[in-house]
């Protein structure tokens, strides 16, 4: 698989990060990511994971977490040609 074809988004639970697993999958993606969400992640898994796509609990406020997800990303996808660092938070106006 080449790599040009793999996507990585962090915060993919909800929001621009869900919309863009959907939508980066429905135009021949391969998908990964993580979100905090274990059931959306479960769901994502359950969804996409057939085509290949694959979805981790993750908390980019750990070191651990990151770590293990960046892990599991390369040896089960593959290295990606593009990063979407969506995970954060918003203040309030």
């Amino acid at each position: 698989m080449k790599s040009g074809r793999i996507v990585c988004i962090t915060g993919c639970t909800r929001g621009i990060g869900l919309a863009m697993a959907h939508g980066f999958a429905e135009r021949g993606y391969t998908v990964t990511g993580g979100g905090r969400s274990a059931g959306v992640i479960e769901n994502l898994n359950q969804s996409l994971g057939a085509a290949g796509h694959r979805f981790y609990v993750l908390d980019v406020s750990s070191e651990t977490s990151v770590s293990a997800f960046a892990q599991n990303v390369l040896s089960d996808v593959g290295p990606p040609g593009l990063l979407l660092n969506n995970a954060g938070i918003i203040n309030k106006n």
